[in-house]
């Protein structure tokens, strides 16, 4: 009989071939195309997919999150430049009238 984490790895690896997204078991490094090895520390972070070339989920995930927030804070910094700009365009109007 087998073990009982070969079958949930097998199974997982199932589901994964199914979503067609790469197994990689958790704790092992991996070599990316840069050629080198991810620490298990950068897995999750924007530091592991950028630098290392990580593409684990983990990985994908936090550069995505991060992305997300940088494009948030640049639309805010945008609308809030609009806004100063209606503020003095409208104040301005007012003086003059």
């Amino acid at each position: 009989m087998l073990p009982l984490s070969a079958i949930f790895e097998s199974q997982i690896l199932r589901i994964q071939q199914q979503l067609r997204q790469p197994y990689q078991p958790v704790g092992q490094p991996v070599l990316r195309p840069r050629g080198r090895e991810v620490p298990l520390e950068a897995h999750g972070t924007r530091s592991g997919y950028k630098a290392y070339g990580c593409r684990c989920l983990r990985c994908k995930a936090a550069i995505s999150e991060y992305s997300s927030r940088m494009r948030r804070q640049q639309r805010e910094k945008v609308r809030a430049a609009d806004r100063q700009k209606q503020i003095d365009f409208f104040g301005s109007m007012r003086e003059a009238s």
